[in-house]
């Protein structure tokens, strides 16, 4: 135990934590840590560089390995503080440049303490490194711990078999899956934000889109209602064989998303699946991919750990651009995809009107756009937030309608498009089995384009479990039957994705 006390190797090892703890924090919802290691690798060199620094010029190591340790804290806790004081306790002056004159004087007053300080400093060796071997271990068993233990019952996941022509073509069409984050049901803008959106669904039906007045979604988060599309099946049947209703891992529903059974069924008779790069990982790898298309932009992890230091109020406004170029360029580039020779079937999920906002009704930069650049909310929106929202879904509108003109427009043969929300708005209310709450997150947009009469099988109210069933049965002649719509209630801010209530004629 001696090195305790003889040498201090706490900062380095406090400079690969923030890391570990990001990772262990999201470990149930992202996977991709090689992400990270990257910029660890660069933080421990900054860290080694800055800390033989200070030891050069002070001739002092102890009292250099402790104001790192500062430097260190100080950088990796802001965005952190900084949450805590305005969301949690809804200390609103805590703006970055209030925030930023606390962190100065703060750093000042350590610094002093450190430089004046005598010989008793070493006394704090030897804990600050049990400390640090201790800080590193506990996300190491959280890792290890949150290992998944459900996983998709492979019967359900298995490629099917079904004709190798589509009825009423000469060659296979392009299939397109396009969903819409959190875009709003026309009856929604209606109620809840005043605005007519009628001219939208007007003329998505005039370019021939059939729209399900009446849908609702299967589930109210995101990756239980995209699992269950793309594989055609209630979730809670999907992984039945090992189902459990208190878990919080949500890596089987990535798996769902990721290794789905209309990407097997189709590249079985001879399609090329192609993903897109949606900025947030379910959707956006995929071992069955053939192809990934997108911008160069940051992962997930990488705005979540950014967004957790000091670098935060110095970058939003690359953050935001990034995100811009990222979300545009989906609806953008999908009519490209009508220019490849192969049969494609094309996944394309667009974070759009979900927040963060960052594009008004025009495309522009919002006049007054929230301060901090955030991919998810966990508050209520807030009335400006709603306006916010208001704009981004007509942008969406606008931009989704260019896009679907474009892939008709360069499609040799009519496509299959299934235009769909995942869920509904996101809600001015908190989460609950309440009206107000579910009146927002239920209906969806639900379109779609079936050329040669295959729309027969249609209804207003279908859901996204039964949509590719239609297309598999009319023009691969699966004969599949058709399940009962359901929608199913799930307290999403807690990650508590299996622990669903029915809630199937809430709504009228």
């Amino acid at each position: 135990m001696r090195v305790f006390r003889s040498v201090s190797f706490y900062p380095a090892l406090f400079a690969i934590y923030p890391f570990l703890n990001i990772y262990a924090n999201n470990f149930k919802r992202l996977t991709q840590g090689t992400d990270l290691i990257l910029p660890a690798a660069l933080t421990l060199f900054i860290t080694g560089v800055v800390w033989m620094g200070l030891a050069h010029l002070s001739y002092n190591t102890t009292k250099a390995a402790l104001t790192t340790l500062i430097l260190q804290i100080l950088f990796f806790s802001y965005g952190h503080v900084q949450n805590m004081l305005v969301d949690r306790l809804s200390l609103s002056m805590f703006t970055d440049s209030t925030l930023l004159m606390v962190w100065g004087v703060l750093l000042i007053i350590a610094l002093m303490l450190i430089w004046r300080a005598g010989n008793w400093l070493r006394m704090l060796m030897e804990p600050l490194n049990f400390t640090s071997i201790i800080l590193l271990v506990i996300p190491l068993l959280s890792i290890f711990a949150s290992s998944s233990h459900q996983k998709p019952d492979r019967a359900y996941t298995d490629a099917l078999d079904i004709n190798p022509m589509a009825a009423g073509y000469e060659q296979l069409p392009d299939i397109y899956y396009i969903i819409l984050d959190a875009f709003p049901n026309e009856k929604i803008l209606h109620q809840f934000y005043s605005y007519d959106h009628h001219e939208f669904y007007r003329q998505l039906e005039e370019i021939g889109f059939y729209v399900a007045p009446d849908s609702y979604t299967n589930y109210l988060v995101t990756l239980s209602s995209l699992a269950s599309a793309l594989n055609m099946q209630y979730t809670q049947v999907l992984l039945s064989e090992s189902w459990d209703s208190n878990s919080t891992d949500l890596t089987p529903l990535h798996q769902l998303i990721q290794d789905n059974i209309m990407c097997h069924t189709l590249r079985k008779i001879g399609y090329s699946y192609i993903i897109y790069d949606s900025t947030v990982e379910p959707t956006s790898i995929s071992r069955c991919a053939d192809m990934r298309r997108g911008t160069d932009t940051i992962s997930e992890l990488d705005m979540i750990l950014l967004q957790s230091t000091l670098l935060k109020p110095f970058i939003q406004n690359w953050l935001r651009d990034d995100l811009r170029e990222a979300r545009r360029f989906i609806a953008e580039d999908l009519p490209t995809v009508a220019e490849m020779d192969e049969p494609t079937f094309t996944f394309a999920h667009i974070l759009l009107p979900h927040p963060p906002f960052v594009f008004d009704r025009y495309g522009n930069l919002l006049e007054n756009p929230p301060e901090r650049v955030q991919i998810y909310t966990e508050t209520a929106l807030t009335p400006e937030g709603k306006v916010f929202f208001l704009e981004q879904t007509l942008f969406t509108a606008n931009l989704i309608l260019d896009s679907l003109r474009g892939i008709l427009a360069q499609s040799d043969a009519p496509p299959i498009i299934i235009l769909q929300s995942d869920h509904g708005s996101e809600p001015d209310v908190p989460w609950a089995i309440e009206k107000n709450f579910l009146a927002q997150r239920m209906p969806i947009l639900n379109a779609y384009y079936l050329p040669h009469g295959g729309t027969t099988d249609l209804y207003p109210s279908i859901s996204p479990v039964n949509s590719f069933r239609v297309v598999l049965n009319y023009y691969f002649s699966a004969g599949l039957p058709y399940l009962d719509d359901y929608t199913y209630y799930s307290y999403g801010w807690s990650r508590q994705y299996y622990d669903l209530t029915d809630i199937t004629g809430f709504l009228p």
